[in-house]
């Protein structure tokens, strides 16, 4: 099991994504994009996040398509936030049990409830479906009426879902809707 945050650029070279090619640098995916659609691009974290945001952000400022930054770590969007308000910004957030060995509990605990929305003041939040059913994420959408976005969507099903509780971007993979 290789634990992909204490990876290397030279070390992620000996993976292929499907298809067979190498794992591309974020400066050759933005070039390879080039605004033909726009991007969510999602800052990781791990014990350099400060410095993973100043190096996205630094690509990011010649990057002539439409995107947004969004992450699960409350400091990622609160960088965006200070250095860059421009940019709009969005706060991930999941239900469910912690599974990330780089979370601590209490971690996972304050950001499942979004209690750290404060200090990044996200545009928006993109929390996973169907897993949303705490009583901090049903008081924020009554009472704050955030943009919501809905991740990941892998069913016609769990898309319906999301679209009646007042999601507004349905974020999907490994099936097509039927709108």
């Amino acid at each position: 099991d290789v634990d992909l945050y204490t990876q290397t650029y030279d070390e992620l070279k000996q993976y292929f994504l499907p298809g067979g090619q190498q794992i591309p640098l974020f400066s050759e995916v933005l070039k390879l994009v080039d605004g033909k659609t726009p991007l969510i691009v999602e800052i990781k974290y791990h014990d350099r996040l400060i410095d993973t945001c100043k190096a996205a952000h630094q690509q990011l400022k010649d990057y002539k398509g439409s995107y947004c930054v969004e992450s699960f770590h409350p400091l990622a969007v609160r960088y965006f936030r200070k250095h860059a308000p421009e940019i709009i910004r969005g706060q991930l957030a999941s239900g469910g049990k912690n599974e990330d060995k780089h979370t601590s509990s209490l971690n996972f605990f304050c950001m499942k409830h979004l209690l750290v929305n404060v200090l990044g003041r996200p545009h928006f939040v993109a929390y996973s479906v169907p897993e949303d059913r705490s009583l901090s994420v049903t008081l924020m959408k009554r009472v704050f009426k955030p943009y919501l976005a809905a991740w990941t969507i892998r069913s016609q099903q769990v898309m319906d879902y999301a679209k009646k509780d007042g999601y507004q971007l349905p974020i999907f993979e490994l099936f097509t809707p039927e709108e």
